[in-house]
């Protein structure tokens, strides 16, 4: 019976390591694609900016995106660096599942960052006073 219960914990263990595993390659997935947003933020917001824009409403939030994007970034280098020993598998979950949660935050900012923009757009193309270049150069931001 013994023998049944440690074959049993045993096989329990090397699924819970394996299940971190798989979550461990999700999530570094999702901060990679991360990052190259950050990257993508950084030149939208250069371009907007050259262009005559105003982005200082939208530069904390994205301060705080670029934040926790971070953020996610260590936790996730952090449990991979314990992932492969199975006497910390809860405490590589535990980082995995904060890292996790910083990027769905990370995700809610953008799509707020995302909707100033249009909504800034969508004012500076409503203006009665938009010249045929800036109604050019608004469209070509979409």
């Amino acid at each position: 019976m013994i023998l049944k219960k440690q074959i049993w914990n045993r096989v329990k263990n090397d699924a819970r390591h394996s299940a971190t595993r798989i979550m461990f390659g999700k999530v570094v997935a999702v901060v990679k694609r991360s990052n190259a947003l950050e990257h993508k933020v950084d030149v939208m917001v250069e371009r907007l900016t050259n262009q005559g824009y105003d982005v200082s409403e939208i530069e904390d939030k994205i301060d705080e995106f670029k934040a926790l994007i971070e953020s996610a970034t260590e936790k996730a280098d952090s449990a991979q660096s314990i992932i492969d020993d199975e006497a910390k598998t809860e405490e590589a979950v535990n980082l995995l599942k904060e890292s996790y949660n910083d990027l769905k935050e990370a995700n809610k900012i953008l799509v707020d960052i995302w909707k100033d923009l249009k909504r800034d757009r969508s004012n500076r193309a409503g203006s009665s006073t938009t010249t045929e270049e800036e109604t050019t150069t608004t469209t070509m931001v979409a």
